[in-house]
């Protein structure tokens, strides 16, 4: 969103237009430089990581009835401006909801992953299973947590507690 200018609300507030707009006073005469630093930043962050246990961790993944849009090719090539556009296919793997356990096997036979760790929708105590091959996980706010396991670990719903550590205790 920041990257598109599309704006983003959140308790009342616009965050990418703020987010801007404290940048350019935080740095003054420097603040349009470094906004656009922070773009080219932005810009270069990975859409997914697979981890050696194949475990995809993902801001989301599409909605069930947008992946035919959003395909998986985007997760093996760089992406074009083009992507990050309403059904652009980095646009679909960022926003999507309301994923299902049906549409979860099926990309995780697609694509060779074993387990999903997501977030971008409402968890009301730090992490959610979704489904046995995924989860999502927030740090949002009191009840946020935060997963830690080694990079060769596989995961599962059943396993996830085990690794997943509320903030207030870090």
């Amino acid at each position: 969103a920041q990257i598109t200018g599309r704006e983003v609300s959140k308790g009342g507030r616009t965050l990418c237009k703020q987010f801007a707009e404290d940048v350019v006073s935080a740095f003054e005469a420097g603040g349009d430089e470094v906004l656009a630093a922070v773009l080219v930043f932005l810009r270069s962050l990975p859409l997914a990581i697979r981890t050696a246990g194949e475990v995809l961790i993902a801001h989301s993944m599409p909605s069930p009835n947008r992946m035919d849009e959003a395909g998986i090719d985007i997760l093996d090539r760089e992406s074009v401006d083009e992507d990050l556009l309403r059904g652009g296919a980095v646009y679909e793997w960022t926003w999507g909801r309301d994923q299902h356990p049906d549409q979860i096997e099926a990309l995780a036979q697609q694509i060779g992953v074993e387990f999903f760790l997501l977030s971008h929708r409402p968890v009301e105590r730090g992490y959610e299973i979704i489904s046995p091959r995924a989860a999502a996980i927030t740090s949002e706010d009191a009840s946020g947590c935060i997963a830690t396991f080694p990079n060769d670990q596989t995961l599962s719903g059943d396993s996830l507690p085990d690794v997943v550590t509320p903030l207030g205790l870090v």
